[in-house]
Order: structure tokens, then C-alpha cells, then sequence
């Protein structure tokens, strides 16, 4: 037969190789070299194309361990970085030709990422270049692979580009080019491992140290089936724990569920009782408070009464007294009067005297005031007489000089001539002698005038000095006086200063006159107090007597009005007591009614959704007692055929269970008879030998296979079919296959229509459907039992439902249980909208109510103010005379205005002493105030005496002058010069005598002037003191006088005065009386207010009862009713209201309930600090118990059971509802928990029939491959096979599995499944402590061995001497030449390739040609040229193409050599250069 034949190989840009084709022998071509030369690089490229996987290719210093420059695997052997490279085979297939490349490209080291591509109908003459290299001009190229595609296609070829390995492999077998589709790893690795095998040179040691495991295919499905089984088994075991253990946690829940549940309805049976007692005591305290209300207003009533004629007393005591203060005032009045009257009349008589010391001081002033007039008068005229004689003597000493001056400056008098001029304003004057003369004259006349006026200036200014002096100082006294008054002006400055010494007079004579007595001020203080509070109490009380009428009456008219509104208001108070004791008797009887209908409420809000549930359930109205039964039947009729669907749906479940593990444990779905006839047989499934297909693939095949589905495979299908009738059997057909057959399904063409396929037979056409559910293959298998799983769990979960439906109907038959033994509750309908308006009701009284006693405590206070108001009108009664004039808090601040008058006068007195004394001896100064005048005068004189003075030094300068003018004009023109100074001379004493006699004289009147001022001086102070000390007295007249009208008494004589104190007697007397009285009554009255005192604490005690009672009614009903909405929104109220439970709570107190709810609550907290994981919840719990939280206890509990249940029931509200899931759950866990555990518990034996199987499968391979062996021979080997042998102590191990010995062992549930194999090898195996999985390796089981037979000369040579046959022989390496090994080895792999086919090619035409032999062998310089003879002998027996490589091939007949040699050029470029040459055989010697 034909076989696919690999022609050339082609490396593109591998390193040191740009381009480089070699032709392939048919079947030995050599490559040899120098080491590094590049041998292994040429094998590497032809390995890549034949396996392009990358997970597979390990090249890394492979057989080249001394090439140059190091080896990295295929990425340091590719060319020039950059481009891509190729390697490609070009492959021929009968007619057709294929080029299998694969391009190259490098990332970054060491990766490399490989596309493998197909090239076909292309035709290049023997040459790739045009494909692999581009022309560039004068250089070529490698493409890339688009540039690849181009180039097929202009060559008119047909590319393909495989993304995946797979599907290069895939069209690699559709041609017929390898052996296998290679569609899983398995096929990979063995593929990989033959070229691997036969390229590292290992051919022969691989193929007879590791016979067995490279002949035999692993098989790890007893191992996973077992394995799975045990876990299985595990799982179940631990699932069943778990169910035991949730046996004890449901057992735990259910009773943390008990006892939290009957903790919480006992604390709302004693929330709700608690409110319910709270409220009835509520109405006996406010019974009894009103009881005690009422003995409080009889009282008050006494009260009243004797209030009544308290007050009438107190009201005359209160006038006695008014009467007898009135008389102590008139006596005070009266004697206050005489004081006074005594007073002014010697006030009248100092008067007198007064008067008269001031006319006479008054004369005397005159008298002095004349005399210094004349003293002034007689100065001025003397201080003129000595002005006028100091002017002469001035005049002749100027003259005198002048002459002097003019005898001695004649030069000058012109110059001299013109300031007189200047200085006299006389431009004009003539420069005659007479004019100067004159003028001269008149200068020094002026001159004399000026200063005599001087000297009058500088006396006027003395004078005015000291009078200024004097009238400063009076001022400031007066200013001292008066406060500062007298700075700013001295205008009036006289009488404000003889006012002020009259009042100074006053003040002296208050301070010496006695002053009033301290009692009559205490007194007037005390009444002034009292009056203000008794007009205080009448603004307070609205009081306003009117225009005639006295305060006593209008405070008896305000008292009499306000008792009849007391009246009034107490009948009031009477009747709105009795209203709204009835108001509270109704609210009361409706609050017992709507407690009745609240708790029958209750029962129908948790009844009523049961109810409307049960209705929509069964879609029928459920409103009378006589409907209830059928729904009950209806329920359990129901209820029952959900759990005969149940049962139904287990055993379904169940069933697919069994099938899947039937699937598992029998590697197929095939009928028992057939696998007993395949065991009897030594024969094969059919099936067998497609365990790998794909699912999709299997179902196709199962199609077209049809009944051959069941055949069994045969060597000799004759004797199996005589041998069939020694068997019973129960099948009707049996279906034998030769081993060697093909069963040509191609031949047949099938087809797909739909589900169906159409197989044309030899009878006409067979039509199959396509399975659903495919046996066939162990992948359909596998899927086929996962869906029969995946089913079983679809089951499960019907199952779930299916018991949730039977358990939710078992539950509304229960409720359907409740409502008839409750339909009392609900034949009235639902009792909401009753209670709902019987609430309004409530909530209407209880608005009249608190109106009511919002009335009632306002007609109280009303009450309350009204008696306050008469009281305080009769404490006002006895004080009314008050509320009339006079007004004493005016009498006291007159009084005390007084008192402090008298002590600040003294203060002042003291204090202003020495300024009285200077004010009383200059106030006369301030008669004539000089303040303008004088002030003037003074300015006047300063600026005339300033004019004077410029006015003189002008006449000076004039005088000296015209003096020197005259002198010089004397001495110019006159003669007699030295006679007129010697005239003027002779004059100067006489004038000397005169100026001292006038000054002697105005001395002598200046000192009569001052000794004139000083009498005038003394009269005026004491003419002042006198006008003072009258003014004084005439104002103390005037005060006593108005003092005196004030007292409004006309009479007073002894004889009044002795009538007003008669009347002070009796009346004194009178009250006395009243006092007695009225404290009598006072008495009696305080009794009755300590007996009203007791009532009120006894009715405050009552009334504080009572509000303790609300208090703690209110937190009870508040508690109750909050408890009850939070539980409500919680969904956890329904259970604790229930009749079931009211039922047991009936007729019970709150006191009996807290301490069953507490107990409840302490078993709750020891039942969860028992459970696991819940110490935590227990303690937070208790906490809620010991602040009375039961609500928050409950609702943890219920979290806390939430957390503990399943999520498969925890998902369900209602903890109850999830148990009762739970429980269900639980027992169908158990239930399909045993089932499994039955069904999966398989026994040893089951696994001792998995390996004998495997072995007869092997033993058929091994039969195979020694019929696939006959006829091969090569050298002195003229025979070869591979024995089989069972190995003793893995038989006894078998033995032991097949008699059950291991069982136990094998699956005991402490003992794990490696530790239990790992014994079963040691007891029976006689191996160590490790080793047990290879019990589950059925190629442990067997030794294969391979043996030759020699022809008779080899044997001999063997054998080493001439005797015996030739026999078989161990093809063991050290008695196997070289090439004998590599022989035997190559020719195993050829056979084993031969298997491979056949089984590939089973089903499918049969191919003309036959697949690709193609294997590699590196190193091979150890190979002789008879070794190499005999290789090439098999090579062409076997149809085998070899790709060998040495440093240098030996000579032999029939090969293609190439010589390979690296070379470096000066650059470093490596290249590689290629020879090739064909050798001939030698011609044989003659013998």
C-alpha cells in the first residue's frame, strides 16, 4: 500500500540558514557535521511542523551540548530578529501534494508564537523559494504571512492558516497525513513522546525498559470511579452527621422556640392584664379622690361661716382702731399746733429788736460813706497840686539841656530841625526863630501835660487794683455760699449775697430751734407703712370708692358682691362634679366592653387572613360554621394526594439516580448478558474504542453505528460465534466484528436530516435517530449521568415543593382547626368597625371628660380665687380708714425732709464759716460791683497811659530836637546864649521845693483816705449782719406761721385739748373689747381651718393617689399599647393573642403572669446558653429580660433562630413554619441519604471485574500488535513479539478483591481511601507502607517483555558455539547490537503507529495510502555501517522514513547524505553551507 511520504523540508531565516531545501530520502536521509554544524537545528524545524504546540517543545541544548555559542531552545536557533521564519514539509499524499509549515515569530525570549498553516494545490517545480523568499531587487526576503497568502494565491494556490494546533491536526488526518486526528492531549503526548523518544536516541532503551506504559494507555477510571465512590460515601456520611446534628439543633431551636414563645405570650397576657388592672384602680382612686373632695367644701362651707363673723368683728376692731388713731392724730395735731403758736410769738418779739439794730447799722453806713467821699475828694486835689510841680522842674531841666545840646551840635540843626517836624506832625513849620521858639514851647508845655497826667494815671490804677482785690474776694465767698452761683456774672451780686447771709440767718436759727420729736416721726412711719399696704390690697382688689363715699363702705360693698359669686360658683362646682361623675361611670362600662371586643378583635385580625386565605385556596366563601367541614376535607384530601405525588417523585428521583451510577460504575449503558459474553469471549466492545469521542461526536456515531452499538470485537469471529452456544444467554442478537475489518461507515455516506441519520446499507437505507442521550464514549457517558443528575436535582427541587405544598395544606388545615374552634369570633363578622366606633364613643366621653374636669378645676380655682379675695376684702375692712387722706408717707417725708434739713444746715454752717465772715464785712463792695467799670477804667487807663508814654517819647524826641535847633541857631545867630542858660538856672531850686511840699501833701491825704475806707468798711458789715439776722428772723416767722395753718386746728385751748384725750379713753376702751372678740373668734376659726387642713391632705393624698394611679395607668397603657403595635408590625402578635393561648392565661393577674413570663424567660436564657454558638445572643437576652424588654428578647430569639436554621427554610418569616420545614426536611434528607449510601456502597468485587476488564483489553492490544509484528525482519532478527505475563503478588491482590477479602477496608468511613489501598497492598501484596494506588493501575498487573527470534546464523552467533535452535531470546540492550535495538524499537513504534491508524480508520473507508512514518535520530555517529545496514533494511520493510544525525555517516547503500559546515565570517555572520550526495552500494567481493 501507498503512504503519505514527506519529500522535502524547507528552513527559512533560521540561524546561519537564510533559505535552505532538502530532499528527503524515501527512506533514510543523513545529515552529518561537526558539532554545532546545525544538524539538530534541521531535525528541530522538520519536529515543529509535525507538533507546532509549544506546551510540548523542549529543545534546550538538545543533543548539541557542545555547540558554539550556547542553545536556547528553537528561539536561539531562529535567524534574524525582525522577520519572521518557516519551517515547512512538503508532503506527498498519492497524486496530491501539501506543504505543512508552520510560521515563526519571536517575542521577547523565550517565547515564540507559532501558526501553523496548510498549502495545497500548488505546483513549483521543485523549488519553495518563490513561496518562502520575496525578490527585493538585487536581494531577497522572508515574507510575512499576509505576504505568504498573496503568494499562494498568485500561484493559483490554497492556503489555510489554523488558529489552533488542533485544527492543523485536524486537516493533517483529514489528508491522510498522520495517523491520529490528535483532538485530545493524550494523542499529543503519545505522538510527542514517539518523536521525542526517537530523537533523543533513547529509541531502544524507551521501547524495552518502559514497554508497558508506553504501550498501554493509563486508565484512571476505576481509580476516579472508586475515588468517586468513596467520597460519595464520605459525603454521605458526613451529610448524615450533619443530619444527626441537625437533629439536635432542630431539637434545640424547637425548644429555644417554646420557651421564647410561651415567655412572650405570658408577658403580653401580663402587659395587657397590667393595663387592664391600672385602669381599675384608675377609677377607685379617682372615686376616693372625689370623696375627699367633697368633705373638703364642707368644711370650706364651716370655714365661711365663721370667716363671716371673724371678719365682722375684725371689721369693727378694724374701725375702733381708725377711730383711735384718728384721735391720736388730732392729738398730735393739737399739741404740734401749740408748740407752734408759742413759737412765733417770741419769734415776733425778736422782730422787733432785729429791726431796730438794722436802722441804726443802717445810719452809720451812711455816715461813714459821706466822710470817704470828702477823703476822696481832698486826695485828688492834692495828687493834681504835686503833678503840676513835678511838670515845672521838668521842663527846666529839658531846657537846660537842650542849650547844652545846641551849643554843641550846630551842624546838626538842620537834620535836627526835621525830626522836631516829624515828631511834632508839623511839616510845616517855619524855620523862623519865633516858630521854632514856639514850637518848642508848646512841645515842652505838652510835655509837662503828659506826664502830670501820667502821675494822675498811675494813682487811679492803684485805687482801682485794691477795690478789685476786695470785691474778688467777696465774690468768691459769695460763690462758696451760693454753690458757684455768683462766677459767672457780678450783676446782683449785692442782694444775692445779702440773700445769702439772711438765708445763712435761717438756717442759724433752725439749727439753734429744737426740732420735732422722734416719736412723732416713728409714728408717722408706721401708719405711712400700713396706709401703703392697705392701698396696695385695694389697687390689687380693684377698689375705687366713689366720689362720696367712704373706703369702709365701698370694701363692704366689693365684699358682699364677691361672696354672693362664691355661692354661685359652689352650686356650679356641685353640678359639674355630678355631670362628670357620670361621664366617667359610662366611659367606664364601655372601656370593660371595648377591652371584651379589642381581645375579640385581636382573634379576628388573626383569623380573619387564615380565613381569607382558606377561601382564596379553595376558591369557595368559608362565612358559616357548616362550610368548614367540607374545606377541612377538602384539605386532607388534598394534602394527601400532594404526598402520593410526593412518593411518586422520590422513586422517580431515586431512579435516576441508579441510573447515572450505573452509568459511572459499568463504563456504558449496555445489557449485562453482552458484558458477560465479552468477558466469556475475551472479546471488545465496539464502543470501547471510542471512550474520547465528544458528546456531539458520540450521539452521531451511536447513529450510525445502529445495532453494531453492541457488537463485540473479534480476532477469530467464527470460532467466537461457535463458541457462543457453551454460553446462556438472553439476547436474541449478537453482533461479532473481526479485528482487521473496516467497517466503512464513509462507504455508506450518511446523512443528517433533522434528528435523524440515513446510513445506506446493502439492503437499502438505514434510518436511526440521532440520541438524545448518547452511551457511547465516555464524554457522552459522563454528560449523559450529569444530566440524569441535573435531573434527579431538578427532582429534588419538586420534591421541596411538592412537601412545601403538602405541608402548607397540612397548615391550613390546622388553621381550618382554629377557625372552628374559634367561629364564635367570626359568625359576628369583623368586630373592627364596633370597636372602632365604640372607640370613637370612648374618645368622645373621654373628651367630655377631661372638659368636665377641666370645668370642675377651673370652677375650683375659681373658687379658690373668690374665697382668696374675701379674705383679703375683710383683712382690708379693719384698714379701710386708711384708704382716706391724710397722707402719712407725705407726713413722714415731710418729717424725715425736715430732719435731714436741721443736720445739713448745721453741716453748712459748720462748713461755710469762714466765708460768711468774709462775705458779711465786703458785701457792701459788691454794691458797686466794678466788674464792667472798673474793668474798663482799668483798660482804659492801660491804653491811655500806652498812648501817653508813645506820645511823651515823640515829645521828647521833639524837644531834643528844637532844643538843639535853638541852641544851634543861639550859638549862630545870637550872642546871649550863655545869659539864658545862666537865667534858667537860677530857677531850677525854687521849683524843687515846690514838687516836695506837693508830695508831702498828697501823702498826708492818700492816709486820711484809707483810714476813711476803713470806717466805711466796718459800717458796712455791720449794716449788712443787721439786715441779715432780720431777714432771718422775719423768715422763721413767716414758716412757723404757714406751720401753724397747716395744722387746720382753730381752737386751741386747754379745754380742746383735754376733750381730744377723753376721747382717746373710750375708745381704747372699745377696743379692747373688739380685740377680746375677735381673738375668740380667731380661735375657733383656726380649729376649723386645721380640720379643713387635714381634710385637704387627706384629699391631696387622694387626688396624689389618683395621679400616681394615671401615672402609672398611663406608662401600663402606653406599654400595652405600644407593645401591641410593635408586635403587630413585627408579625409576632397573632400567636400570643390567640384564643389557644388566651384559653390558658383566663381568670390570671399580672402578678401571676411576670413570673411565669420570667421563668419563661430564664429557661429561654439556660436553653440558649446550652446551644452552640448562641452564649453571646443568651447574654444580650438576659439583658433584654432584665430591663423587661420581651418584645426585643423574642425578636433576637427569633433572629438568633433565623441564623441557626438551614437556608434552604430560613428564608420563610415565621420561625414556627421553618421548623416544621426543617423536620421535613430532615427526613427526606435521611431518607434519600440512605438510599444513596445503598446504592453507592459498591464491593470489592465490582472493582477486581474493572481490572480484569482492562486486562483483557490489553491482553487483545498485545495479540494485536504480535499479528502487526509477523513478517518483520531486518539483519540477523527474523522475528519479533511482545509477551505478556501476570505478575504473582498483584494476582493475589486481585484474588483478594474478587473474594471480598478487602471490603471492609475498602470502605470503612474512618479510613481514608489512600491510607485504606496503601493496607490492601502491604497485607497482600507483601509491599511497604506506600504503594496502594497502584492497585488501581491495571498495567501493575502485567509484565510485558519483548523477545526475538534470530535466523539460524545469528542465533549462532549469539549463542556463541554452533549447537541448538534458534528460539526466542529477551530483546534486552546489552545482547542487541545498536542498531538491533534502534531496529526493534523503530519497528514497535511502526506497529504501534499501524494501531493507531486502524483504530482511527474503524469506522471510515478505507484509505489507498496510508499515513506519514516519519521519526528522527539524533547522534547516530555510534552506528556502524553494518548497523546502518540493517536499520536501512527495516527502514525499507517497514516503509519508514528516517531522519538521522552524525559527525560523519558511514558509507552505506540507498540514503541522501548532507554535510553541514558553520562558518563565521570577519563580520560574525554566521552561515551554514550545504552539500549533498547519494551513495551507491559497493560491488560484492568474489568469494
Amino acid at each position: 500500500m501507498m503512504r503519505a511520504r514527506a519529500t522535502a523540508l524547507a528552513l527559512v531565516n533560521w540561524k546561519g540558514v537564510f533559505y535552505e531545501r532538502y530532499l528527503f530520502d524515501r527512506h533514510v536521509t543523513a545529515l552529518e557535521g561537526a558539532n554545532g554544524a546545525g544538524k539538530t537545528t534541521v531535525m528541530i524545524a522538520a519536529y515543529v511542523v509535525l507538533l507546532p504546540d509549544m506546551t510540548r517543545l523542549r529543545f534546550t541544548n538538545l543533543g548539541e551540548s557542545s555547540a558554539t555559542g550556547g542553545d536556547r531552545g528553537i528561539w536561539g536557533r531562529l535567524g534574524e530578529q525582525g522577520r519572521p521564519s518557516y519551517a515547512a514539509l512538503e508532503i506527498e499524499v498519492g497524486p496530491k501534494k501539501f506543504i505543512a509549515g508552520v510560521h515563526l515569530e519571536r517575542k521577547a525570549e523565550p517565547t515564540i508564537v507559532l501558526t501553523p498553516f496548510l498549502i495545497k494545490d500548488v505546483d513549483l517545480q521543485g523549488s519553495l523559494k518563490e513561496l518562502f523568499l520575496l525578490s527585493r531587487g538585487e536581494h531577497d526576503e522572508v515574507p510575512e504571512l499576509t505576504e505568504l497568502r498573496e503568494g499562494v494565491a498568485r500561484l493559483a494556490g490554497k492556503i489555510d492558516v489554523f488558529a489552533t494546533a488542533k485544527e492543523y491536526f485536524a486537516a493533517l488526518f483529514e489528508h491522510g497525513i498522520t495517523p491520529l486526528r490528535m483532538a485530545t492531549d493524550e494523542d499529543r503526548n503519545k505522538l510527542n513522546e514517539m518523536l521525542r523518544t526517537s530523537m533523543t536516541g533513547g529509541i531502544s532503551r524507551a521501547l524495552t525498559t518502559e514497554l508497558r506504559s508506553f504501550l498501554l494507555k493509563e486508565e484512571s477510571g476505576l481509580s476516579d470511579t472508586l475515588s468517586r465512590m468513596r467520597g460519595n460515601l464520605d459525603a454521605c456520611n458526613r451529610t448524615r452527621t450533619e443530619v444527626r446534628e441537625s437533629r439536635h439543633l432542630e431539637h434545640e431551636i424547637s425548644g429555644i422556640f417554646d420557651a421564647g414563645q410561651a415567655m412572650f405570650a405570658a408577658a403580653v397576657a401580663a402587659t395587657r392584664e397590667r393595663a387592664n388592672e391600672a385602669a381599675g384602680r384608675l377609677e377607685e382612686a379617682r372615686a376616693a379622690s372625689a370623696e375627699a373632695a367633697r368633705g373638703v367644701r364642707g368644711l370650706e362651707a364651716d370655714i365661711a361661716e365663721a370667716k363671716q363673723k371673724h371678719e365682722l368683728f375684725a371689721a369693727r376692731l378694724a374701725e375702733t382702731k381708725r377711730l383711735l388713731e384718728e384721735a391720736h392724730v388730732r392729738a398730735g395735731k393739737m399739741a404740734r399746733a401749740r408748740s407752734v403758736h408759742l413759737r412765733i410769738a417770741e419769734l415776733e418779739r425778736e422782730l422787733l429788736r432785729k429791726a431796730e439794730d438794722a436802722r441804726t447799722a443802717r445810719e452809720a453806713y451812711e455816715v461813714a460813706t459821706k466822710a470817704r467821699e470828702a477823703r476822696r475828694l481832698e486826695r485828688d486835689r492834692a495828687r493834681d497840686a504835686y503833678d503840676r510841680a513835678a511838670t515845672g522842674v521838668g521842663d527846666l531841666e529839658k531846657g537846660l539841656e537842650e542849650l547844652h545840646r545846641n551849643a554843641h551840635a550846630h551842624r546838626r540843626v538842620r537834620s535836627r530841625f526835621e525830626e522836631a517836624r516829624t515828631a511834632l506832625g508839623e511839616l510845616a513849620l517855619a524855620e523862623d526863630e519865633h516858630a521854632v521858639v514856639g514850637a518848642l514851647e508848646r512841645t515842652r508845655a505838652r510835655l509837662g501835660e503828659v506826664d502830670l497826667e501820667r502821675s494822675r494815671l498811675d494813682r487811679d490804677r492803684e485805687s482801682v487794683a485794691v477795690r478789685q482785690e476786695e470785691y474778688d474776694r467777696a465774690l468768691r465767698a459769695l460763690a462758696a455760699l451760693t454753690a458757684g452761683a455768683g462766677n459767672a456774672a457780678a450783676e446782683g451780686a449785692h442782694d444775692r449775697a445779702r440773700a445769702a447771709l439772711a438765708r445763712f440767718a435761717d438756717l442759724k436759727t433752725s439749727v439753734e430751734r429744737p426740732t420735732e420729736t422722734a416719736a412723732e416721726l416713728a409714728r408717722a412711719r408706721r401708719l405711712a407703712e400700713q396706709q401703703a399696704k392697705a392701698r396696695a390690697r385695694a389697687l390689687e382688689l380693684s377698689i375705687e370708692p366713689g366720689p362720696d363715699e367712704a373706703p369702709a363702705h365701698a370694701v363692704q360693698r366689693h365684699l358682699d358682691a364677691t361672696e354672693t359669686e362664691l355661692r354661685a360658683a359652689e352650686d356650679e362646682l356641685r353640678t359639674e362634679s355630678t355631670r362628670r361623675e357620670e361621664t366617667q361611670r359610662t366611659l367606664r362600662r364601655l372601656r370593660a366592653e371595648a377591652t371584651e371586643l379589642a381581645r375579640r378583635a385581636e382573634r379576628w385580625a388573626a383569623g380573619a387572613p387564615k380565613l381569607e386565605a382558606l377561601e382564596k385556596r379553595l376558591e369557595m366563601p368559608l362565612r358559616r360554621r357548616e362550610s368548614i367541614a367540607p374545606a377541612r376535607d377538602r384539605l386532607a384530601s388534598d394534602a394527601e394526594r400532594e404526598r402520593a405525588a410526593l412518593t411518586e417523585k422520590k422513586e422517580l428521583h431515586e431512579a435516576r439516580l441508579r441510573e447515572a451510577n450505573a452509568l459511572d460504575a459499568a463504563g456504558g449503558a449496555f445489557d449485562a448478558d453482552l458484558l458477560s459474553l465479552r468477558d466469556e469471549l475475551d472479546a471488545e466492545l465496539l464502543a470501547s474504542r471510542f471512550e474520547e469521542l465528544d458528546p456531539e461526536e458520540a450521539a452521531m456515531l451511536q447513529a450510525q453505528l445502529g445495532p453494531l452499538e453492541n457488537a463485540l470485537i473479534v480476532d477469530d469471529p467464527e470460532g467466537a460465534a461457535a463458541a457462543l452456544s457453551k454460553y446462556p444467554r438472553t439476547m436474541n442478537s449478537v453482533l461479532l466484528v473481526n479485528a482487521h475489518a473496516a467497517l466503512g461507515l464513509d462507504e455508506r455516506k450518511p446523512t443528517r436530516r433533522g434528528d435523524d441519520v440515513f446510513v445506506q446499507e446493502s439492503f437499502g437505507i438505514r434510518v436511526t435517530r440521532v440520541p438524545d442521550h448518547p452511551s457511547l464514549g465516555r464524554r457522552a457517558r459522563e454528560r449523559r449521568a450529569a444530566e440524569l443528575r441535573q435531573e434527579a436535582v431538578g427532582l429534588e427541587r419538586d420534591i421541596e415543593a411538592t412537601l412545601s405544598r403538602a405541608r402548607s395544606l397540612d397548615e391550613a388545615k390546622r388553621d381550618a382547626d382554629d377557625l372552628a374552634a374559634d367561629w364564635s369570633t367570626f359568625e359576628g363578622g369583623d368586630p373592627s368597625e364596633a370597636l372602632a366606633q365604640l372607640r370613637h364613643e370612648m374618645d368622645t366621653l373621654a373628651q367630655l371628660e377631661d372638659e368636665a374636669e377641666s370645668r370642675v378645676r377651673a370652677l375650683r380655682q375659681r373658687e379658690g380665687a373668690l374665697r382668696t379675695r374675701i379674705a383679703a376684702l375683710r383683712a382690708l375692712l379693719g384698714d379701710a380708714y386708711l384708704l382716706a387722706p391724710p397722707d402719712y408717707a407725705a407726713r413722714t417725708a415731710e418729717l424725715e425732709s425736715q430732719s435731714d434739713a436741721v443736720e445739713s444746715a448745721r453741716e453748712e454752717l459748720r462748713r461755710t464759716e469762714d466765708d460768711r465772715r468774709t462775705l458779711a464785712e465786703l458785701v457792701e463792695v459788691l454794691r458797686h460791683p466794678p466788674t464792667l467799670a472798673a474793668d474798663d477804667e482799668r483798660a482804659a487807663l492801660e491804653a491811655r497811659r500806652r498812648e501817653l508814654d508813645e506820645e511823651r517819647d515823640r515829645l521828647f524826641v521833639a524837644l531834643t530836637a528844637l532844643a538843639e535847633v535853638v541852641e544851634n541857631r543861639a550859638a549862630f545867630r545870637f550872642t546871649d546864649a550863655e545869659r539864658a542858660l545862666a537865667e534858667q538856672k537860677a530857677i531850677v531850686p525854687a521849683l524843687e521845693e515846690q514838687r516836695k511840699n506837693a508830695r508831702a501833701a498828697l501823702e498826708a491825704e492818700e492816709q486820711a483816705l484809707r483810714a476813711a475806707e476803713a470806717a466805711w468798711e466796718r459800717a458796712a458789715t455791720v449794716q449788712q449782719k443787721a439786715d441779715a439776722e432780720h431777714m432771718a428772723v422775719r423768715a422763721h416767722h413767716e414758716r412757723a406761721a404757714v406751720e401753724l395753718a397747716a395744722e387746720g386746728l382753730s381752737d386751741l385751748s386747754e379745754e380742746a385739748a383735754a376733750a381730744t384725750n377723753r376721747r382717746i379713753a373710750e375708745i381704747e376702751a372699745e377696743r379692747k373689747v373688739f380685740e377680746h372678740e375677735e381673738r375668740r373668734l380667731a380661735t375657733d376659726l383656726a380649729l376649723l381651718d386645721e380640720r379643713r387642713l387635714q381634710a385637704q391632705r387627706g384629699a391631696t393624698s387622694a387626688a396624689s393617689q389618683a395621679t400616681a394611679v394615671e401615672k402609672e395607668v398611663l406608662p401600663a397603657r402606653e406599654q400595652w399599647t405600644l407593645l401591641e403595635r410593635a408586635a403587630s408590625e413585627a408579625g409576632v402578635l397573632s400567636h400570643a393573642v390567640s384564643s389557644r393561648v388566651a384559653v390558658s392565661y383566663r381568670g390570671r393577674s399580672s402578678a401571676d403572669l411576670w413570673p411565669e413570663a420570667r421563668g419563661k424567660g430564664e429557661l429561654l436564657v439556660d436553653r440558649l446558653r446550652g446551644s452552640r454558638g448562641n452564649a453571646e445572643s443568651a447574654a444580650q437576652v438576659g439583658e433584654f429580660l432584665d430591663a423587661n424588654a420581651y418584645l426585643d428578647a423574642w425578636l433576637t430569639v427569633r433572629d438568633v433562630l433565623k441564623r441557626c436554621l438551614p437556608p434552604q427554610v430560613a428564608e420563610v418569616e415565621d420561625p414556627l413554619e421553618a421548623l416544621l420545614r426543617l423536620r421535613d426536611h430532615l427526613s427526606l434528607l435521611e431518607e434519600r441519604l440512605g438510599r444513596q449510601e445503598t446504592d453507592l456502597r459498591g464491593a470489592s468485587e465490582d472493582v477486581a471485574r474493572g481490572i480484569d476488564v482492562r486486562l483483557r483489553r490489553a491482553k487483545s492490544q498485545v495479540r494485536r500488535l504480535n499479528q502487526s509484528l509477523h513478517g518483520i525482519r531486518f539483519g540477523n532478527v527474523s522475528a519479533i513479539r511482545v509477551e505478556m505475563k501476570r505478575i504473582d503478588k498483584m494476582e493475589q491482590i486481585l484474588r483478594a478483591l474478587r473474594e471480598g477479602a478487602v471490603q471492609e477496608l475498602l470502605f470503612q468511613t474512618t479510613l481514608p481511601i489512600e491510607e485504606a489501598l496503601n493496607e490492601i497492598f502491604r497485607r497482600y501484596g507483601g509491599g511497604g507502607r506506600t504503594g496502594g494506588q497502584r492497585i488501581l493501575d491495571y498495567r501493575e498487573y502485567l509484565e510485558l517483555s519483548v523477545e526475538i527470534q534470530r535466523n539460524s546464523a545469528g542465533a549462532h552467533a549469539a549463542s556463541g558455539n554452533g549447537e541448538g535452535a534458534p528460539g526466542w531470546e529477551s530483546a534486552s540492550p546489552t545482547r542487541l547490537s545498536t542498531g538491533e535495538a534502534i531496529g526493534v524499537g523503530a519497528a514497535l513504534m511502526m506497529v504501534i503507529l499501524t494501531e493507531w491508524e486502524r483504530d482511527a480508520n474503524l469506522l471510515h473507508q478505507k484509505r489507498e495510502t496510508g499515513s506519514l512514518r516519519f521519526l528522527f535520530l539524533d547522534e547516530a555517529n555510534r552506528l556502524s555501517q553494518d548497523n546502518l545496514g540493517v536499520l536501512f533494511d527495516l527502514c525499507q520493510n517497514l516503509d519508514l522514513q528516517l531522519l538521522i544525525a552524525a559527525p560523519e555517516v558511514a558509507r552505506a547503500e540507498g540514503n541522501t547524505t548532507y554535510r553541514l559546515v558553520r562558518r563565521v565570517d570577519e563580520s560574525g555572520r554566521e552561515e551554514v553551507l550545504v552539500s549533498g550526495r547519494r551513495v551507491k552500494a559497493a560491488e560484492a567481493p568474489q568469494a
